[in-house]
């Protein structure tokens, strides 16, 4: 549940941070029994503190460990409330490692290791197989799929597999691009232009008694480098 702001009174504030100062229990805690926001009630008990320096009890050992808590967990939370704004207005913002870390659950050497890490064999290769992949898809108008991109490549001299090159183009997007071939249709206008209706002598009866007594015949069209080719069948 989400906690309320309260539009506290000085007594009430008051009242809040001695319940921290005085009974030496973590902020968190007291804000979430008085319904306190906790970086508003971390923030009035570091002014406090700052205000009454000089009248606070010296601190044990265990009583400044758990000081130094509570004022890394106010650090945290402002940090994280600055974040948020950040993001919701797009703005650009740095934050330590340690903290980032803490909150993606990894250790500071483990990031720092793999910042260092000089880039692999395979990655290299991987991405020289890329740039090959997006010369070769974009070539004949990405109509290649990874098969041909990879006899491609072949001719190239640069050997890999098939394998390799599927989900390279998958994860570049490409994807073969297969036009679907035109097909001549007849309109209105080419029946007006053209002959009239030609009638049906046969009247769809193909049978015959004899050879030769009735002839039929079609009509199909094929592309060729002069432009389309027509071709009668009987």
């Amino acid at each position: 549940m989400s906690q309320r702001r309260r539009n506290c009174s000085p007594e009430h504030r008051t009242e809040a941070v001695k319940r921290v100062i005085e009974s030496s229990r973590p902020v968190a805690q007291v804000a979430r029994e008085l319904g306190i926001l906790e970086g508003t009630l971390g923030s009035w008990v570091a002014a406090y503190r700052r205000e009454h320096a000089g009248e606070e009890p010296q601190l044990s050992l265990d009583e400044r460990a758990r000081l130094g808590e509570v004022e890394r967990e106010l650090r945290e939370v402002k940090m994280e409330n600055e974040l948020l704004k950040r993001c919701a207005s797009y703005e650009p913002y740095e934050l330590p490692v340690m903290f980032m870390c803490a909150r993606l659950r990894v250790s500071r050497s483990g990031f720092y290791e793999w910042r260092n890490r000089t880039v692999s064999a395979r990655a290299r290769r991987r991405a020289d197989v890329s740039r090959h992949v997006v010369l070769s898809s974009a070539e004949p108008d990405q109509t290649y799929g990874y098969r041909r991109v990879h006899a491609e490549l072949g001719r190239w001299d640069v050997h890999c597999s098939p394998e390799l090159v599927r989900p390279i183009m998958r994860e570049l997007g490409l994807a073969p691009c297969q036009p679907r071939p035109w097909r001549h249709s007849l309109t209105e206008a080419d029946a007006d232009a053209g002959a009239g209706p030609v009638p049906d002598l046969a009247n769809r009866d193909l049978t015959a008694d004899t050879p030769g007594a009735k002839m039929v015949g079609d009509i199909t069209y094929v592309p060729t480098w002069e432009g389309w080719l027509f071709v009668v069948r009987r």
